[in-house]
């Protein structure tokens, strides 16, 4: 189900009075951050009004925009805390909770298990290795099930009990439908990820002994890109955007694709379209304003910037 912008507004607000125990995780500096960052994509909507397309209800959009920027912090907090209850009821309240077994294929049982036998029990950011399994996984049920419909009922059947398989599954049936919604795309479409860093010069790089949280992800996110958008009229860029880093994450990540060769990653420093007074940023001081939501804004201002609407 699509939730429009006048029914988050209207969810907000339950959401402010929603008699729920707090149980929000993460620090009160983080919280903040999150307030701040959603503030100036709300910002971002108000100054570039202009910019929304036709087809979307910009009027409920600049409500939205406004009720986020009139939101104080500790409204702001009883929202995230509270949301995702009233959401599992307001979005999920027609999710498949069981699944009739008359309708269940026979060969889905047997598949499942097999693929379940290679696939790790846990899924570990720093393990580049299970990046292989999920995408072989992944092909192997794209060339079983080939009909859209076929996958997507065995997607249902999987998320109806969750509980029951490893999250590599969960994740690999996404995976493989994501790939067939991107092949049945017919038509040129380019796409840009854009990634804020801040404090990730030990994330950048590969896991070793001495870096223990090395997730190698530049190099796993264009690998991920590539077999997403492989044989499909899709292509796509990565914008990094440096948030200020005082660990260097820009250097270290400029480093990385000059060794790969890689011709559409390209890093960007929040810092210096705050010395241009980049008009999508406006309002910034100096990147410890930006919490990330600014170099996000910036980089997506720049893939806007460098590709036309025909892109």
């Amino acid at each position: 189900m699509d939730v429009s912008a006048k029914q988050l507004v209207s969810l907000f607000k339950k959401a402010i009075n929603f008699p729920q125990p707090n149980t929000l995780d993460g620090s009160v500096e983080s919280i903040r951050n999150y307030y701040k960052m959603t503030q100036q994509f709300a910002t971002m909507a108000d100054i570039y009004q202009n910019l929304i397309p036709e087809k979307y209800d910009d009027l409920s959009i600049l409500e939205l925009a406004d009720f986020i920027l009139e939101l104080k912090l500790e409204d702001f907090q009883k929202i995230a805390n509270n949301l995702p209850f009233l959401l599992s009821g307001f979005i999920l309240h027609d999710k498949t909770t069981s699944y009739p077994e008359a309708d269940v294929d026979p060969s889905w049982g047997p598949t499942i298990a097999m693929l379940s036998k290679y696939l790790p029990d846990k899924i570990d950011l720093t393990d580049s290795s299970q990046d292989n399994l999920f995408f072989q996984a992944a092909t192997y049920l794209l060339d079983k099930y080939s009909e859209t419909s076929a996958l997507q009922n065995l997607d249902r059947w999987i998320t109806s009990s969750p509980e029951k398989y490893k999250n590599a599954i969960l994740l690999v049936s996404k995976q493989a439908l994501s790939k067939m919604y991107v092949k049945q795309t017919d038509y040129p479409l380019h796409v840009s990820l854009v990634l804020a860093m801040y404090n990730e010069h030990n994330r950048i790089r590969p896991k070793s002994n001495d870096n223990p949280n090395g997730e190698d992800f530049v190099r796993r996110k264009m690998k991920q890109m590539e077999w997403l958008l492989k044989d499909s009229p899709l292509n796509f860029n990565m914008i990094l955007v440096d948030d200020g880093c005082p660990k260097q994450s820009g250097e270290k990540a400029q480093e990385i694709i000059e060794k790969e060769g890689y011709k559409n990653v390209k890093v960007l420093y929040l810092d210096d379209g705050i010395k241009r007074q980049s008009e999508v940023i406006k309002g910034l001081k100096s990147t410890s304003g930006s919490r990330k939501g600014g170099s996000i804004q910036y980089g997506m201002w720049q893939a806007l910037e460098n590709y036309s609407e025909s892109d």
